[in-house]
């Protein structure tokens, strides 16, 4: 008895740290979508001039513009990855845990009260079923926290390439202005 509740609270303080990682982590995609607005609001600012200029701009402008559009395309499918509900991702955790009691209620489960309630019940019927849930509830977390944090590395190199190549096209561009090589420039991608 006194083994099983040492699981418990283990696996009670497992569960914590993993959902306070999550959360850290959806935080700090926070601070990345406000660069990622300085970004966008840097292009909606510079609209007209883009829009004038396009057809003149130089194959390496023509070049980072498509290769920045692309990257800040990726960079909102990714922050939708990390900020938005994981589905219960009981299908991708180890064979032996599917079949434990699980206590997780997914939004379809509600049509189904009865299945709600023994559900519920199956998992505090005793410690070792109450254990048993705890483990199937790290691994779905657990799987979450990995999720997010993949997506949320992969969001930050998306987003400081952008950021390069947002700062390079920019400063390209002003140069092409300042030199009126809009007018006689002949780019390769027409």
């Amino acid at each position: 008895m006194e083994k099983e509740d040492k699981n418990i609270e283990v696996l009670l303080s497992l569960l914590q740290d993993i959902q306070e990682t999550i959360r850290f982590i959806e935080s700090k995609v926070g601070v990345l979508i406000i660069l990622l607005s300085g970004i966008v609001a840097l292009y909606i600012n510079e609209v007209s001039s883009l829009i004038t200029y396009f057809e003149n701009f130089s194959c390496f402008l023509k070049i980072l513009f498509s290769i920045n559009a692309i990257g800040i395309i990726i960079c909102f499918y990714y922050v939708a990855r990390i900020i938005l509900p994981v589905q219960n991702p009981q299908d991708k955790i180890p064979e032996p845990y599917k079949n434990y009691p699980n206590i997780y209620q997914a939004k379809n489960d509600f049509k189904n009260k009865k299945l709600i309630v023994s559900n519920i019940d199956e998992a505090l019927k005793d410690d070792d079923s109450l254990t048993k849930s705890l483990e199937l509830e790290y691994f779905k977390t657990s799987y979450i926290r990995n999720a997010k944090n993949a997506n949320f590395n992969k969001l930050v190199i998306i987003i400081i390439t952008s950021l390069v190549f947002t700062i390079m096209q920019f400063t390209v561009l002003k140069i092409e202005e300042k030199n009126d090589k809009f007018i006689e420039n002949k780019c390769c991608l027409k």
